[in-house]
C-alpha cells in the first residue's frame, strides 16, 4: 500500500488576528463628505490620524451632519487655528468612545460632544460663537463618569458644559457611591491652560464652566477676560457649579490658579457654587466685580423642582431633614390647634419661616412627600404657626421636630451617597459630609472667601466650619483653613479644619484634621501639565500668575499676583502724632499682631502706646498714646515683639526694630478731603479709617497721607452690589491730594438662575 506524507502549512491551521496600527489618512478638503469618508475608512483598534487641510468650510460649505467617531480612536487634526475652519448647525463632531482627539482648527457656531468616551483630548482649537452659547458638551449617555482633557484652546463667547453621568435615576444612584480622591486624575475632566474671551456686547450672562449630574472637573491655569466694550450689567463670564435644578448636582470640583478679568460692566460674582464639594484656591479676579468672593447657595432653598420640591424639611428621601438647633421638643399648648407652642423655647421672631414641623407623635414624615408635617408661615419666640399639617392639628404632649431640610440632597459640602440611592425608592439620605476648602484667592489685591447667599433656609443649610472652610489669617487649628510652612502647622486641631503646607510636595499639600489633633494628608494638586497634554504645546503651569499661593518654595516665601516674588519688608513712611493718637503709615499693605513701644526723646518720662492687631491688610495703623505730647517733645518709635509682614502672607521677613526706628516731632497730621458722589440705592458706603458713612456723611477730612479703603453694606444683601469709579476706582482712594471725583454706584439686581 502506498503511503503519502501530507504536510499542511501552519498558517492554514492558525487563525489570523488583526494587529492594531497607527494609520494616517489625509482628507482632500475640509468638506464634510471628504472628512467623513476618512472616518469610515478607519478601523476599530487602530489609532487613526485624519489630517484636514487648510480650508474655509463655513457659510454654504458648512457641515450639516454630525461626524461620529463611534468606538474608533480618531485623531482629527487640522492645519491650524483660523486655517482649517469648520462651521456647523448642530452637534458637528461626536467624539465617541474610543479615546479620540481634536486639534489645530477653528470651530465656528458648532457643538462638539465628548459623550461616552474616556481619555479623550481636545487641544489647540478655537471655539468661536458670535453670540452666547456652549459649544463643548461633555455629556455621557451611559452610567459612567467622563475622563478627558481640554487644554490650550481659546473660547470666544462660549463655554463648557459638563455632565458627570446620564441615564436612569437608578444608574445615577449606582455611580454616586464614590468620589475621586482630591487631587486624583481618574474619572475627572481636566480643563487647563485655556483662554476664554467675551466680546459679545448685548446683555446676557454665560458661565464658562458648569455642569450637573455628578460632574467632576479640575479647572486650572485658565484666563478669562470680559472685554471693555461689554458694558451690560451682569454680563461678565463666570464659573459655576449647578445644583439640583432638574436632577443631581455638580459632584466634585477643583478650581485653582485661574485669572478672571472683568473689563466690562459690573458683575455680581466671579464664582457661584450650588451643589457638591471641592477645592478652591489661588484664583484671582480683577476688575468690575460688584462682590468679592465665591458665592454658594442651594437652589432648592428658594425654588422647587418638580421631582423634588423645596429643601425645607418636607422632602423625605431626598434630604436628611435633621432638626435645627433648638428644634425639638413637646407641644405645650392646647389640643386641636394648628399653632405649635413650646414654652421652653426662645426662637427669633420669624427666623423659622419656610421650615417644616413634623408631628413625630403622628408619625412625622413616613414616606415620599407623605406623613404628618406642615410648613411654618410665622413664629414668635415660643410659637410657630404653620399650614398643611397632614394630621390636622397638634395636641398637648405631641413631640415635634423642626427642620430646614439640612442636609439637602447634593448640599454644598456633600460628596457622595454612602449607599446607592434612587429618587423613586424607599431609601433614606446617606450623603457623606465633605466640606469645600478655600484659601489664597484674591480679588484685586485682597484675599477673599466663600460667602453664603442670603436667605433663611440657606443660613441653616450652608454654614462655615461645617459645610465649607475659609482661609483664616490667624489660624490656630480651631476654625477655617491655614497656610504656611509645614513646621508652622498647629500641633492641635479641631476635626474638619485644614492647613495648606507650602513646602510639602511639588505644589504644596492640604492637610485635614480628621479627628481631634490628627492631621491627615487630604489634597495635593496633580502634576501639570496633564500627562495627556500635547508634548509640542502643553501650555504654562506657572502658578505665580495667580492668587497669593506659594510655588512650593521650601523657604516659605509667597508669590503675589502678577508673578512678582515680594521678599522686601515694608518700611515706615511716616508717623503722625496727634494728641493721644499715633498714626503709622507703611510703604505697602501689612498685617500685624499687637504690641509696640514708643519712648520720648530727650529721655525722660516713658509713654505707653497700644497698637491694634491688623487682621485685614492695611497701609496704616492707628495706635493710642497714654497721654498727649507737648510741642517740645519728640517721639522715638520702635516696635518690639511685633510681627509686621506683607499683605496676608504671614511668612515674609518681619520688620525689626532697627528698620523702623526714627524720630517725629508731635504735629497734627495733614488733612485731605474725600468727597463721594453716590448713585443708586440699597447700600451705605463706609471707610477704613472711619469717617465716611454715606448714608449721611459723604465727605470727610482724613489725617492720612496714603489711602482710604471704602466698603459697604446693603439693605438687601441677597441681590445688591456696589462699584467704585473715578478717584476711588477699585474701592481705594489715594489721598496724597484731595479727592473730589469718587463715584460709588449701588446696584440692585435680581440674578437669573
Amino acid at each position: 500500500m502506498r503511503k503519502y506524507l501530507i504536510i499542511i502549512t501552519a498558517f492554514l491551521l492558525i487563525p489570523s488576528f488583526a494587529l492594531a496600527a497607527n494609520v494616517t489618512l489625509t482628507a482632500s478638503s475640509c468638506a464634510y463628505d471628504n472628512v467623513s469618508a476618512k472616518v469610515s475608512d478607519a478601523q476599530v483598534g487602530d489609532t487613526t490620524t485624519i489630517i484636514i487641510p487648510a480650508g474655509d468650510c463655513t457659510g454654504a460649505n458648512k457641515w450639516t451632519s454630525t461626524l461620529s467617531f463611534g468606538a474608533k480612536q480618531i485623531y482629527l487634526q487640522g492645519n491650524g487655528i483660523d486655517r482649517t475652519i469648520i462651521e456647523g448647525t448642530t452637534t458637528t463632531i461626536d467624539m465617541g468612545t474610543g479615546g479620540s482627539q481634536i486639534s489645530h482648527m477653528t470651530i465656528n457656531e458648532a457643538k462638539v460632544g465628548a459623550r461616552n468616551g474616556t481619555a479623550w483630548v481636545i487641544h489647540d482649537v478655537k471655539f468661536y460663537s458670535a453670540t452666547l452659547k456652549d459649544l463643548l458638551y461633555v455629556w455621557p449617555t451611559s452610567a459612567t463618569h467622563a475622563t478627558g482633557l481640554v487644554h490650550s484652546c481659546t473660547f470666544y463667547n462660549n463655554g463648557i458644559w459638563i455632565a458627570g453621568v446620564y441615564g436612569t435615576s437608578a444608574q445615577m444612584g449606582t455611580v454616586w457611591t464614590d468620589v475621586p480622591a482630591p487631587g486624583a486624575t481618574d474619572q475627572m475632566v481636566y480643563v487647563e491652560n485655556n483662554t476664554f474671551i467675551r466680546d459679545y456686547v448685548s446683555a446676557g450672562s454665560i458661565n464658562i464652566i458648569d455642569g450637573v449630574y455628578g460632574a467632576r472637573v479640575v479647572f486650572r491655569y485658565n484666563t478669562i477676560t470680559t472685554n471693555s466694550e461689554v458694558t451690560a450689567l451682569n454680563a461678565a463670564m463666570y464659573c459655576e457649579a449647578h445644583g439640583c435644578e432638574g436632577g443631581r448636582a455638580f459632584q466634585y470640583f477643583e478650581y485653582y490658579n485661574n485669572l478672571n478679568v472683568n473689563n466690562g460692566g459690573a458683575m455680581i460674582w466671579a464664582y457661584s457654587f450650588r451643589g457638591g464639594t471641592g477645592i478652591v484656591f489661588n484664583n484671582s479676579h480683577t476688575g468690575n466685580w460688584a462682590n468679592k468672593g465665591a458665592w454658594v447657595d442651594n437652589f432648592r432653598s428658594s425654588s422647587a423642582p418638580a421631582n423634588s420640591g423645596l429643601c425645607n424639611g418636607s422632602a423625605w428621601g431626598w434630604d436628611g431633614n435633621e432638626a435645627i438647633t433648638n428644634g425639638t421638643g413637646t407641644h405645650t399648648g392646647g389640643d386641636s390647634t394648628t399653632v405649635l407652642a413650646d414654652s421652653t423655647k426662645t426662637w427669633t421672631t420669624n427666623a423659622l419661616v419656610g421650615m417644616t414641623i413634623t408631628d413625630e407623635t403622628d408619625g412625622g414624615l413616613t414616606g415620599y412627600h407623605a406623613g404628618s408635617y406642615c410648613i411654618i408661615t410665622s413664629n414668635t419666640s415660643n410659637t410657630a404657626t404653620c399650614a398643611g399639617l397632614a394630621s390636622g392639628t397638634f395636641n398637648n404632649g405631641d413631640t415635634y421636630k423642626i427642620s430646614s431640610g439640612y442636609p439637602c440632597r447634593d448640599n454644598i459640602g456633600r460628596g457622595y451617597d454612602a449607599s446607592a440611592w434612587d429618587l423613586n425608592s424607599a431609601s433614606e439620605y446617606t450623603e457623606v459630609l465633605m466640606p469645600i476648602y478655600a484659601w489664597s484667592n484674591l480679588w484685586d489685591s485682597t484675599e477673599y472667601n466663600i460667602r453664603v447667599k442670603a436667605g433663611i433656609l440657606n443660613a441653616d443649610q450652608i454654614q462655615a466650619n461645617r459645610d465649607f472652610y475659609n482661609y483664616t489669617a490667624s489660624f490656630d487649628g480651631t476654625v477655617g483653613v491655614g497656610k504656611g510652612l509645614d513646621a508652622a502647622k498647629p500641633a492641635t486641631c479641631t476635626t474638619g479644619v485644614a492647613y495648606f503646607s507650602t513646602d510639602v510636595g511639588a505644589y504644596g499639600t492640604l492637610y485635614k484634621c480628621t479627628s481631634t489633633n490628627t492631621w491627615t494628608s487630604y489634597f495635593a494638586p496633580s502634576t501639570c501639565p496633564h500627562a495627556s497634554a500635547d508634548p509640542l504645546n502643553q501650555g504654562s503651569c506657572d502658578s505665580t500668575k495667580y492668587g497669593a499661593n506659594p510655588t512650593g518654595a521650601t523657604d516659605g516665601s509667597y508669590v503675589l499676583t502678577g508673578g512678582e516674588s515680594d521678599t522686601t519688608a515694608p518700611t515706615v513712611l511716616s508717623v503722625y502724632v496727634n494728641g493721644d493718637e499715633a498714626t503709622v503709615n507703611f510703604s505697602e499693605s501689612i498685617t500685624a499682631t499687637s504690641g509696640a513701644a514708643f519712648t520720648l526723646d530727650p529721655s525722660g518720662a516713658d509713654v505707653t502706646v497700644t497698637c491694634p492687631a491688623v487682621t485685614t491688610a492695611a497701609t496704616s495703623m492707628v495706635c493710642t498714646i497714654s497721654r498727649a505730647l507737648t510741642a517740645a517733645e519728640t517721639v522715638k518709635y520702635a516696635y518690639t515683639g511685633t510681627k509686621i509682614v506683607d499683605t496676608a502672607s504671614n511668612a515674609l521677613a518681619e520688620i525689626s526694630a532697627t528698620d523702623i526706628t526714627g524720630n517725629q516731632t508731635p504735629a497734627e497730621a495733614p488733612t485731605k478731603k474725600l468727597t463721594i458722589t453716590k448713585t443708586g440705592s440699597g447700600c451705605v458706603v463706609t471707610s477704613t479709617p472711619s469717617g465716611i458713612n454715606c448714608g449721611s456723611t459723604c465727605e470727610f477730612d482724613f489725617t492720612t497721607a496714603t489711602a482710604v479703603t471704602l466698603g459697604s453694606y446693603f439693605v438687601n444683601e441677597a441681590w445688591n452690589g456696589v462699584t467704585y469709579s473715578g478717584g476711588c476706582a477699585g474701592g481705594t482712594a489715594d489721598l496724597t491730594n484731595d479727592v473730589a471725583d469718587c463715584v460709588v454706584t449701588c446696584i440692585s439686581v435680581k440674578l437669573l438662575n
